[in-house]
């Protein structure tokens, strides 16, 4: 049995968070990527760390 998008087979939720300095390129992904609602968008690498960790409830390094 395949898990519903967004999901594990465990029924955990599975989040993508994606990093990119470029407005244009985080708007495009943004785009792709809302109708599957697994998408975390940062404007660059410690915006993104802090969305991981508050997403994973794991201290930020």
């Amino acid at each position: 049995m395949q898990a519903p998008v967004g999901e594990t087979s465990e029924g955990a939720k599975t989040r993508i968070v994606v990093a990119d300095d470029d407005a244009d390129m985080r708007g495009y992904l943004e785009r792709l990527l809302r109708p599957l609602r697994v998408s975390e968008l940062a404007k660059d690498g410690n915006e993104a760390e802090r969305r991981f960790c508050c997403l994973t409830g794991q201290p930020t390094v």
